[in-house]
Parts: C-alpha cells; structure tokens; sequence
C-alpha cells in the first residue's frame, strides 16, 4: 500500500510512482546502518504520459528519511540525499546509534519519505519488508580476498568458516560499493573447482566448501565493471564488501564483510617478478 502526497509544478505537471511497493529495508548489528532498497516500479518503461521519472527525474537530488511506526519509542533515521537513477535500484545508506539500531531490530513495519526538486514535493511510502539481522558475519571467513586481472575477470578468494548458510539457488551473492551518493551491486557466483570451466555451484553444498566466487560476463556486467574499476582508482578507501543474502523459512538474513585486501593481477606478466600488486590490505603468504 501506498500513500503519496503531491506538489504540483506548474498547471498539469506530477510524477507517477518511480519505485516499486516491494521496495524494502535491511540493515546489520555490525554497522548500525540501515539501507533503503528502493526499487524500480515494474511497469516504468509502460508509463506513457508524463513519465516524469523518465524525462525530469534521472540526476536530480532526492531527500530520502525512514521512520518507524513507534509511539513509545519514535524514531526518525537522519535524512540523506541521493541522485536518481531511472529504472534502476537505489540504495540509500542510513547511519544509526547502536541505541537505536537495538530498538528496531525487531520492527515488522516502516516507511519512507522522499523529497524531490528541493522540497517541493513529498511522497510518503510504506515499505514492502524489512530485513533487519544480528547476524555475525565477520565469523564466517577466515580471509576474504578481491582479485581482478587486466583481461577483466574479478573473483573473491575465501577462506570459510562453517557457518549455517547453504550454497543453493537460493543464495544471493554480490560484491558491493560506494559510487558517490549510490551502492552498486555486482553479482557473484560460487564456483564449482578453480572457475576455469566457467561451469558454477547451483546445487546445494557445504558453505565451508566453497573457496572461490567469480564476476559472470553477462549482458551489462562490463560497464558495472568499469565504474567500479573508475570508482576504485579514484579512491581506494571506498567501502567494498562481500554479501551474502538467504532466506531461512521466510526471514532474510544479509552477511557483510568488508575485505581484507584487494589485489590486482598482472596475467599478462608486465612486472616478471611480482605478478600481484597489492591495491588495498596486506597480502598474506
């Protein structure tokens, strides 16, 4: 369900809804950070009149704040600016105290606010669900290592742990980071051995059996890569992780960790006598 509240500007100009009511909310212990997962609307490219999320909206600055629905206890996440991106998920980062964060770990009911065009106009939304976890992922990995080469591949290196999470088709893995006011996702897949067949895990394994995941080439990944490439050589203390989301008889649990180094691989053996070259972290033997 959803509720928008509407500013005109000008005679006969107003948005239709830009996000999706499946948008949701997720958040973990270990940051105190809750995320907004807005979503795109489905029917967006089906908007023929004043498509303004099309026309007007895509660069604009949108202010975006949560609340929980709390008499006794209410609480208002600060607001944040983000840039609008049509037809594409947007996820907005919302800092909380730990005070705060402990109150709604346990909230099944929120919404979000959003300003657009500098406050003219507010639109309040109820959330689709909220997945908010104690989960204590630091535990699951030993080591968890990024490695990139120059003909494009990316793969995350893990030593595990064993932690209750099943390899199934159910898990969703992806790399994730900062693009100024964005996080970017990029989708990740276990491999099955050494990822050279190109062949990867769908079936369900041991999660401490699981050693390798890999970037998939697929329609569109190319140009994900290539702003994270630019986003990394502009700032290399930009906040990358390694998620894993799944699902336990309907609660959804997100597993986060930054990690512990970054390494580009010179395949092509420019530098004969080290191959690697540390971009972030610590290279242990």
């Amino acid at each position: 369900m959803q509720i928008i509240y509407i500013v005109l500007l000008g005679d006969a100009v107003s948005f239709s809804d830009c996000f999706s009511p499946k948008s949701y909310i997720s958040g973990d212990e270990l940051t105190n950070q809750l995320q907004l997962h807005l979503l795109p609307f489905e029917s967006l490219d089906f908007i023929v009149s004043e498509n303004l999320c099309k026309s007007y909206l895509p660069g604009k600055i949108v202010v975006a704040q949560i609340h929980f629905d709390d008499i006794s206890f209410p609480i208002a996440a600060p607001q944040i600016k983000f840039a609008y991106v049509y037809n594409k998920e947007i996820i907005v980062n919302f800092p909380l105290s730990l005070a705060d964060f402990t109150h709604v770990i346990d909230k099944e009911n929120a919404m979000y606010e959003l300003w657009y065009d500098i406050n003219l106009i507010k639109a309040n939304y109820s959330v689709g669900s909220i997945v908010l976890t104690k989960y204590n992922g630091t535990n699951c990995f030993q080591k968890l290592e990024l490695v990139y080469t120059v003909n494009g591949n990316m793969d995350v290196n893990v030593i595990p742990n064993k932690c209750q999470i099943t390899i199934d088709s159910n898990l969703l893995t992806y790399i994730e980071f900062q693009d100024g006011l964005i996080n970017n996702q990029l989708q990740i897949f276990p491999c099955v051995s050494d990822c050279s067949t190109s062949e990867y895990q769908h079936s369900q394994t041991s999660f401490d059996q699981i050693t390798k995941y890999r970037v998939v080439k697929i329609p569109g990944i190319e140009n994900q890569l290539q702003t994270f490439y630019k986003r990394f050589v502009e700032d290399r203390n930009i906040r990358i992780s390694f998620n894993l989301k799944f699902d336990t008889n309907g609660i959804y649990t997100i597993v986060s960790r930054v990690f512990d180094n970054i390494i580009a691989n010179d395949t092509r053996e420019c530098k004969k006598n080290d191959k690697n070259l540390i971009l972030y972290g610590v290279l242990n033997p």
